[in-house]
């Protein structure tokens, strides 16, 4: 399954007179929204796989992870906070991309 860019086109909406504010509320509703997600997914899990006798009550946090397992997992986890974090980084490209087209245009207007 290939993954959408997760990078929106046109100016970002405003709703607080700090931008701060705006960028921690985006960051907040993410974390929302995928910690919703999870505990939906994680509840039809458990729901199926009781009833299909693949997991005893304490099975699941009696588990012990493999070396593999928690690799895969602190990659997924670093995924996931790039992901939250991105409307900052969105941002800061955003800056840079500014300042680069100032920087130029003050070159080119000293020259």
């Amino acid at each position: 399954m290939s993954r959408l860019p997760r990078t929106s086109r046109g100016k970002r909406p405003h709703f607080f007179e700090e931008k701060s504010i705006d960028q921690l509320v985006s960051m907040f509703l993410a974390l929302m929204s995928e910690t919703w997600v999870l505990k939906e997914r994680l509840y039809l899990l458990e729901r199926l796989a009781s009833e299909k006798g693949l997991l005893s009550a304490g099975e699941l946090d009696a588990f012990n992870l493999s070396d593999q397992d928690k690799e895969t997992l602190a990659s997924r986890r670093r995924e996931f906070v790039q992901e939250i974090f991105s409307s900052l980084q969105i941002d800061h490209e955003d800056t840079a991309t500014r300042q680069s087209i100032i920087d130029e245009l003050t070159q080119s207007m000293r020259s």
